[in-house]
């Protein structure tokens, strides 16, 4: 057995140098002897019993570019490889791109998240996160790499922050005031219904139970391949009960609209609105009239905080608005539950310490 020994700025390393039927193999630079040869060990018990894992020597940036588009396609959605792909151009790619894979360290990458904390949201970083971590896993996968540093790096929790909402007079103004527009049923089922954008787009009449008081959110548009697919998550797909008073609405529109057309927003040709100018829309009417300016997003937090206001059971509202679980929801609208905590406390005082006459 040998050892390399290699003279360089900082000092002595070592590492292991095992030829193995006409094949040379290299391990890690240690800086004691002792390590490499207990390196040197290891790599030929691991080639006797055929468990040793030559690294591949590739590129983050060649690995990002094969995983997303050999991959990546048959896991998820374009929209999401898409985001995927960007935060990675913007914050990663610049820092570790031209590096080879096996070479990335846990520490170096948390030591970068730790920086792009404090310019970037944690959603932003935890997207970076699943990237990079879904691309080592691969390559550990295909045997290119020893095992995926992203298992130690620490993995930021989302920092939910208070949503720009509306209040309740802002809303019913806001639907007064939309209301000569073609696309007003657009808005008003977004802040009756809390549905998000694509799930308002994928709404087809018969996802609706007229009889039954039934709406049945079971799939979303995507506007970049324009076209209906799934939805965000498995939890997206659920159903919502119906009023008398949104289902008078409901019916009224079906009954005027100008195109037959299985879609419940369409546009005056049977089409999809565009998501720009349904932002043009909602940012005239604002403007003209005074209101508060919000993104159609916002729509869907108004919903769930007047829910919440209202003093409905979050798992409820959880399950209307399709999220995964109540926890997701509490987190989001913190700022809401915080309110209820405290007037529930309140009440509770005024019944418990009142003295009766």
């Amino acid at each position: 057995m040998t050892v390399q020994e290699i003279i360089g700025k900082k000092g002595k390393k070592f590492r292991a140098n095992v030829y193995w039927k006409g094949e040379r193999f290299l391990g890690k630079l240690r800086s004691s002897k002792k390590q490499a040869e207990s390196d040197e060990r290891r790599i030929y018990v691991q080639l006797e019993d055929g468990t040793y894992v030559k690294e591949k020597v590739i590129t983050l940036d060649e690995a990002v570019q094969e995983f997303f588009k050999y991959i990546a396609p048959n896991q998820m959605k374009a929209i999401t490889i898409k985001v995927y792909l960007d935060s990675y151009k913007l914050h990663v790619s610049p820092v570790f791109g031209k590096r080879k894979l096996n070479s990335i360290k846990p520490l170096e990458i948390q030591k970068l998240w730790n920086r792009k904390q404090s310019s970037l949201a944690n959603s932003t970083i935890i997207k970076m996160h699943t990237c990079l971590n879904q691309v080592f896993g691969y390559y550990v996968e295909m045997d290119y790499l020893k095992e995926n540093p992203m298992k130690k790096v620490r993995r930021l929790s989302p920092n939910y922050k208070e949503a720009e909402i509306w209040s309740r007079e802002e809303a019913i103004l806001f639907l007064e005031k939309v209301e000569p527009y073609q696309s007003y049923i657009v808005f008003w089922i977004a802040l009756n219904f809390g549905l998000r954008y694509g799930e308002c787009m994928g709404l087809l009449w018969n996802d609706i139970d007229f009889e039954n008081k039934v709406m049945h959110i079971q799939r979303a548009y995507h506007e970049n391949t324009s076209s209906l697919g799934s939805l965000k998550t498995a939890n997206s797909n659920r159903k919502i009960y119906l009023s008398e008073n949104q289902l008078i609405v409901l019916k009224t529109h079906k009954q005027n609209q100008r195109v037959d057309t299985d879609l419940v927003c369409s546009n005056s040709l049977g089409g999809f609105f565009m998501a720009r100018n349904i932002r043009r829309v909602m940012s005239e009417v604002c403007r003209k009239n005074g209101i508060k300016r919000i993104t159609f997003h916002q729509l869907r937090h108004t919903h769930a905080t007047f829910f919440l206001s209202m003093k409905e059971s979050p798992k409820v509202i959880s399950e209307r608005l399709g999220h995964a679980d109540v926890k997701t929801t509490l987190s989001i609208y913190q700022h809401v539950t915080k309110q209820i905590h405290e007037e529930s406390s309140n009440r509770f005082d005024e019944f418990f310490y009142s003295q009766t006459s």
